[in-house]
């Protein structure tokens, strides 16, 4: 498996989304064979005038845009988790309260189905199925971390206990939380997943959700307004370009100008309180 973020590295860029996932090529074990799992979708506050549709539209067109990217790939299966309020950690940027994700549980859910719903229309994937549980063969429960398995118990405890509090409550409350989005046609033969050509950048500090979670703890990075954004994105860039790039050669006069600026000197980095949310 794999894992990759969605961000920006200019001079006013802001990171506004992230997203983890895990591909299952033709090494992997066979119940996961042929699959991409979504681990984590994530993204930060709206910044200024920023419309909330604005901010949907261009969340869905990069998913859209890796499912079509995996379907080309030759994969088969598609497969996206709404991670119960049990699952404290469901971020990238920051975390929330309890009462916070039990809110985006709904909403989540219903976003989720959105996107399959327009993928389905626009050809992207064949169609998709949801459940309420990774009981479906379908969503075989080995794509799952202990953490994540460990979280999803904690749920079932939960809904037992008090069904519509951990439900959300009411009928609208979230049916669906495992979807599994078809992305080859039917009779297509046997699945052979081709290499990604895609110039990625390997990363010590980002290839693990967690490492990433801790990077921006450790640095102080925050993302709830524009400037703590555009400060972090700076330097959350800067860190992992250096987490990928070779041991620096040994300091002369000509390397001297273009090493990377340390902490104490690294641009705006003095220049923008961060308080911890």
């Amino acid at each position: 498996g794999g894992g990759g973020g969605g961000g920006g590295g200019g001079a006013d860029a802001l990171v506004i989304f992230g997203m983890y996932v895990k591909e299952y090529g033709p090494e992997a074990p066979p119940a996961n064979r042929g699959r991409v799992f979504v681990e984590c979708i994530d993204s930060t506050p709206l910044y200024g005038s920023e419309a909330p549709q604005e901010r949907q539209r261009a969340l869905t067109a990069i998913v859209h845009g890796y499912l079509e990217h995996c379907r080309r790939r030759g994969f088969a299966l598609a497969h996206m988790r709404v991670p119960p309020p049990t699952d404290e950690f469901s971020h990238i940027f920051a975390a929330r309260t309890a009462a916070v994700r039990a809110k985006a549980l709904q909403h989540v859910s219903h976003w989720y189905r959105r996107i399959l719903q327009q993928a389905v229309h626009d050809g992207v994937v064949v169609h998709f199925q949801s459940a309420p549980s990774p009981a479906s063969p379908a969503f075989p429960p080995s794509l799952l971390s202990i953490r994540d398995v460990a979280a999803e118990r904690a749920y079932l405890q939960l809904v037992a206990a008090y069904p519509d509090a951990a439900a959300g409550g009411g009928p609208d409350a979230p049916r669906e939380r495992f979807f599994v989005a078809v992305l080859q046609p039917p009779g297509g033969g046997q699945v052979t997943v081709g290499p990604d050509a895609t110039e990625l950048l390997a990363s010590e500090a980002a290839g693990n959700r967690k490492d990433l979670v801790d990077l921006c703890a450790r640095e102080r990075l925050y993302f709830h307004t524009a400037a703590h954004a555009r400060h972090s994105t700076r330097r959350l860039t800067l860190l992992l370009l250096r987490s990928q790039a070779p041991p620096p050669p040994a300091r002369s006069a000509s390397a001297a100008g273009v090493a990377f600026p340390s902490p104490t000197t690294s641009s705006g980095a003095a220049s923008i309180a961060t308080p911890p949310l």
